[in-house]
């Protein structure tokens, strides 16, 4: 009997042990994925975190996974990548894609879907708002380390991040998590924390002058207000803020903020005085070109674009004629491009898929916390893609974050919604 209670004893430990090696593993990631220049401490981690929830699902004898409601959505979207092969302008870029990305994000999600525990999921979310918090910090430093004006764009910030906009991509994916927090979170040092880090975030979104993500900023706050449960406090502070937002707008209208050129848009639109009038004239051309043929696709990967595109409509220059757009900055058209008007479909049905379980985990969730993990993702996601019509950051690491996220939102969907839930949510 020693014996046994022994075993016992030792394999609950072990138990334990992978759970906090899975959570540590998945928390380093969401930490490290926004970090440029650290490749090999990326593939790292995310390599251990495969391996530990592998480990996991073996000694569930979980095989395959669970099944989820995206299945069927990835499935479509994996045959018309496979598609897309056969009429490829590069095969290499084509499979490149194919391998870092689709395959990439998909068994990130599905591993993190099947293996990753409920009580994992807020000390994930606290893990996002911990990195957001150093990133905002150090990006507020760096910026005015540069310059110390906010309404002349002197200087971007982009933090630890590849890029400015790489930053405000991230920046959006973090807000409905840091702004909903409110609704769980009541302890006063926790809700001082939370009030912290949504300053910091913010200032550091406005200084990256990105103006795709500013309109997603004003979205998200939008359904923030409209969607979050009755909370008096919380519901006033977002009215104040979707107040100030029209006065910061007319502040910064004039200016080069919005434009980055002559100010206005012009409806001869063929030599472009700022960019907005250069992605306007772009897209209009992508439009003429595309609906010539909408199905064949040029081929997956962003570079495929600019193969197939080309010419003075899609240069990026103002006035003169600039160096042609490598990919189209805008999630829908690029997919559309890559994969044909039927890719944009299958997209279009992932997005709708991970909107319907988000809004089942709001409404049916068992508690406070599932119902705002649920409403974030649904206003994250809604954000994310907002944003991504004015840059293309589908891609590389913040996919790969969006996806881990997904994961988490489909294990709380599978875990804890019942058949009722399930089929109310159809």
């Amino acid at each position: 009997m020693a014996d046994i209670y022994q075993n016992v004893q030792m394999n609950t430990l072990r138990k334990k042990a992978l759970d906090r090696a899975i959570t540590a593993s998945l928390a380093a990631n969401i930490i490290i994925l926004p970090i440029a220049h650290v490749p090999a401490v990326r593939a790292f981690f995310q390599i251990l975190a495969l391996l530990l929830m592998g480990a996991r699902m073996y000694r569930n004898r979980d095989w395959m996974g669970k099944r989820t409601p995206l299945d069927l959505p990835l499935l479509i979207f994996l045959v018309t990548i496979v598609i897309s092969f056969f009429t490829t302008l590069s095969l290499e870029t084509s499979l490149k894609a194919f391998k870092g990305e689709f395959i990439n994000c998909t068994v990130f999600f599905y591993m993190v879907a099947s293996a990753i525990n409920d009580e994992d999921i807020p000390v994930l979310i606290k893990t996002l708002l911990i990195g957001s918090f150093v990133l905002a910090a150090y990006g507020l430093i760096d910026f005015f380390s540069h310059s110390s004006a906010l309404l002349t764009m002197v200087y971007r910030a982009g933090s630890l991040h590849q890029g400015y906009e790489a930053y405000a991509q991230y920046i959006i994916m973090v807000l409905p998590f840091n702004i909903l927090g409110f609704l769980y979170m009541k302890g006063r040092q926790e809700r001082l924390f939370l009030a912290i880090v949504l300053l910091l975030n913010g200032l550091a979104l406005f200084m990256t002058y990105t103006r795709g993500a500013w309109v997603a900023f004003g979205v998200e706050l939008f359904l923030a207000a409209l969607l979050a449960p009755r909370n008096r406090a919380l519901k006033a502070a977002l009215a104040g803020g979707l107040l100030a937002a029209p006065l910061i707008v007319l502040l910064i209208l004039p200016g080069n903020l919005v434009w980055h050129g002559s100010g206005g848009v012009s409806a001869d639109i063929k030599s472009p005085r700022n960019t907005v009038e250069t992605r306007l004239r772009m897209w209009k051309g992508f439009m003429r070109e595309f609906s010539k043929n909408p199905f064949e696709p040029a081929g997956y990967g962003k570079t495929n674009f600019n193969r197939k595109y080309k010419g003075d409509d899609f240069a990026d220059g103002v006035g003169d004629k600039g160096v042609e757009f490598e990919q189209a900055h805008n999630t829908f058209i690029n997919t559309a491009a890559q994969l044909g008007i039927q890719g944009l479909i299958a997209l279009l049905f992932i997005i709708y898929t991970v909107l319907r379980i988000s809004r089942a985990a709001w409404k049916r969730g068992p508690s406070d916390f599932d119902k705002a993990f649920g409403l974030s993702m649904f206003i994250m996601t809604i954000g994310f893609f907002t944003a991504n019509q004015f840059a293309e950051f589908y891609i590389d690491d913040t996919s790969l974050l969006f996806w881990i996220f997904v994961g988490m939102l489909v294990s709380v969907y599978n875990n804890k919604l019942d058949d009722r839930m399930h089929a109310e949510s159809r």
